[in-house]
């Protein structure tokens, strides 16, 4: 891994932290420091389009079928499906609230599914200090940190929404680094392959 790389890493994780952090204070979120770790590294994890639609399919699949096979599996199986679980419903319901609502499965579906998969993992880790304590606050406080990430999403606000579009726009024409680095503080990663859709 190049050294810009790792830089680049590091300064979008502590923006992440700045964002976990300020919209912990907003909503009145009391969270332990390893949780709030974990929320960091979450969002880091779902920066990425590909990380919701795998290679493996597997988190193509409905929550429930993911949560069966869970049930189903050795512990290594069931750990990665249940963590997939709180995760993905975590991030959906967070991050992506208005279109939820309009889907076929609601809200409270994913903070259902997402509540009890991190109620699971916590019960399996209750001797492991660390992780079961953080599954057990993510499982308990589910709802609360589901307003926690919609208070981050860059479209919470509509008018931010179309901000953002209007910038990435304008680096698709242009390619300034000035506009770039206004998006990237905005969690916003940029494809340097990207290609403006001329019509």
């Amino acid at each position: 891994m190049k050294k810009k790389e790792l830089v680049e890493g590091a300064e979008l994780t502590e923006y992440f932290r700045e964002k976990i952090q300020h919209a912990l204070a907003i909503t009145n979120v009391e969270t332990s420091e390893m949780t709030e770790y974990y929320l960091v590294n979450l969002l880091h994890e779902f920066r990425r389009a590909e990380t919701l639609h795998a290679k493996d399919g597997e988190q193509e699949k409905p929550l429930a079928i993911l949560f069966l096979e869970a049930m189903e599996g050795n512990l290594g199986t069931k750990t990665r499906c249940l963590k997939k679980i709180g995760d993905i419903s975590l991030y959906t319901a967070g991050f992506f609230a208005d279109n939820v609502k309009e889907s076929v499965v609601n809200l409270s579906y994913y903070i259902s599914m997402g509540g009890s998969a991190y109620r699971s993992l916590a019960a399996m880790f209750e001797n492991e200090t660390t992780f079961g304590e953080i599954y057990h606050e993510l499982g308990e406080k589910f709802s609360s940190y589901v307003n926690v990430l919609t208070e981050i999403a860059p479209w919470h606000n509509a008018e931010n929404y179309q901000n953002l579009i209007r910038l990435y726009e304008r680096w698709l024409f242009k390619r300034d680094e000035n506009v770039a680095n206004l998006l990237r503080r905005q969690g916003i990663v940029i494809d340097p392959l990207a290609k403006r859709n001329i019509q």
